[in-house]
């Protein structure tokens, strides 16, 4: 069961945009989900968590929450995150913004490569020397130049200790 535990499986189909997204709160360990439909839950309940310091990109603070959000300002320059429980709810919110000047949107009025990117970056970050990360597909609704940047993220996330696996149909990702 430990070698479960430690298993994160995204496969091809990954949750797009919603309104908002389950917290899962009976996970004692970080888990974005099949489809990465937990990644606001990751990133709220495991927040202040330090990803591998061969992760870390060193303007951001040091935990999960804004780790990712640096990384994935690499794919979309000037992203933001924000993830909000939903009051008396097993629910979660998901706030994105493209830059400082604007106010946080509804996953479904930004980029639906975001909301695919997140759970691969999250996935990766939470990871240590004993996880596994397995990913169908990272290329799906990139670019690519942001093909090329996956696939030097998941070469840094293997390089970095966590064992990794990709299956994927782009010579972006490979290169």
């Amino acid at each position: 069961i430990t070698v479960l535990r430690n298993l994160q499986y995204l496969c091809a189909e990954r949750t797009g945009p919603r309104d908002v997204y389950p917290s899962n709160n009976f996970f004692e360990y970080p888990n974005v989900g099949v489809h990465g439909e937990n990644t606001p839950w990751v990133l709220h309940q495991f927040a202040e968590m330090m990803p591998l310091p061969s992760l870390l990109i060193e303007r951001a603070t040091k935990n999960l929450q804004r780790q990712v959000e640096a990384w994935m300002q690499e794919f979309f320059p000037g992203l933001g995150l924000e993830v909000i429980p939903v009051a008396k709810t097993n629910l979660i919110t998901l706030g994105l913004r493209m830059s400082d000047a604007e106010n946080f949107h509804r996953p479904q009025n930004v980029g639906y490569g975001i909301t695919h990117v997140l759970p691969i970056v999250t996935a990766g970050l939470s990871g240590n020397s004993k996880s596994i990360l397995l990913i169908e597909n990272p290329e799906s609704h990139l670019h690519p130049r942001g093909q090329s940047l996956m696939g030097e993220f998941l070469a840094r996330v293997a390089a970095s200790g966590v064992f990794t696996v990709v299956e994927t149909h782009s010579d972006h990702v490979l290169n």
